[in-house]
């Protein structure tokens, strides 16, 4: 789903994030978060060391390099740093690093965990500081940040950085990678998904919510789902597998999709579209039609198997998205 066809959603949701914390706050305003004090800084913040082979001396210049990063981000914002990452991004010999900080009159949450709202910045190896993301709605856990919401993602050519800003039931990943000595968002940031598994740069899951399980005779839809849609990385870039439309006579001669289709069109289920993608899935949208003009909207998702010299010899049900119910339908792109 588009970034802006969920605007108003978003939008509520971070009015209730910024009235939990701001009572929060309001509440505790002698009170100092854990590892500060009324009259200091905040404790060094979270390292987010990359997953390497790293020699003690690098890890020892990372260390010099994220007190650095702290003194710089001390002259450019009063609020407390709550996530650094340090790591040489672009593989240039020279490290860079992503913060995290907190408004500082949510810091001072009494909760162990509230939702509440910061900054995403770039720091350079020169120590210039970028200011990315501004008025992020976060999960903040005031003892330790949840590793989930923040990953270095290791790719063959760099490192990328991502972090998944909170709202409400859904996340949204914003993903950067750093290009002359500047970072540079990796993604449409039109693009509302957050990152399921992305250890693979060929195949990257992402979830994306929808309100597709039903559409009435305006073509509202209603009901909420959450479907995995694939992408990949490509210098630089996550790029999405877009789907082409593919013909149910095509379709039906592969060895097993028959079945699958023969299963699941039945009870008034037909058949309304079938989307292929460039990885090997197939999803194919069913929809069950009333009088009135209303229909309901399930799919199938299938990945093709191929034989040593890469032919399709056939297709198998596919539930990498995790799927419970199947409800909703596949676009085309998100």
């Amino acid at each position: 789903m588009k970034y802006t066809d969920k605007l108003i959603t978003l939008f509520l949701t971070t009015i209730l994030f910024l009235s939990a914390c701001g009572s929060a706050g309001a509440s505790a305003a002698h009170n100092s978060p854990a590892g500060t004090t009324a009259d200091s800084s905040p404790a060094a913040a979270t390292s987010c060391q990359p997953q390497s082979e790293a020699s003690s001396a690098a890890a020892s210049t990372n260390d010099a390099f994220t007190q650095r990063v702290q003194a710089a981000m001390s002259t450019v914002t009063k609020d407390p740093v709550y996530i650094t990452c340090t790591n040489d991004y672009d593989r240039n010999g020279q490290p860079e690093a992503f913060v995290v900080t907190v408004a500082a009159q949510d810091a001072q949450t009494e909760e162990d965990t509230d939702f509440c709202t910061g900054n995403l910045y770039f720091v350079a190896a020169d120590l210039t500081v970028m200011n990315l993301e501004k008025d992020i709605p976060i999960e903040y856990d005031k003892s330790s940040p949840d590793p989930a919401y923040y990953h270095i993602l290791h790719y063959s050519d760099q490192d990328l950085f991502a972090f998944d800003e909170y709202a409400g039931t859904d996340i949204r990943s914003v993903i950067y990678s750093v290009s002359g000595n500047k970072a540079v968002s990796a993604i449409d940031k039109n693009l509302y998904i957050g990152l399921q598994s992305a250890d693979n740069e060929k195949e990257i899951l992402a979830s994306v919510t929808d309100f597709d399980s039903s559409v009435d005779e305006d073509g509202l839809g209603t009901g909420r789902t959450e479907k995995t849609y694939w992408f990949y990385y490509k210098a630089g870039k996550i790029q999405e597998y877009k789907g082409s439309n593919m013909p149910l006579a095509d379709l039906e001669k592969i060895s097993g999709a028959s079945e699958i289709i023969d299963s699941s069109s039945k009870d008034g289920w037909k058949v309304q579209n079938i989307l292929y993608r460039e990885n090997g899935i197939i999803n194919i949208n069913y929809r069950h039609t009333y009088s009135s003009g209303a229909y309901d909207c399930m799919y199938d998702t299938l990945r093709v198997i191929r034989n040593a010299q890469q032919q399709i010899t056939g297709v198998k049900k596919d539930e990498t998205e995790g799927a419970d119910d199947h409800s909703g339908e596949y676009k085309a792109s998100v």
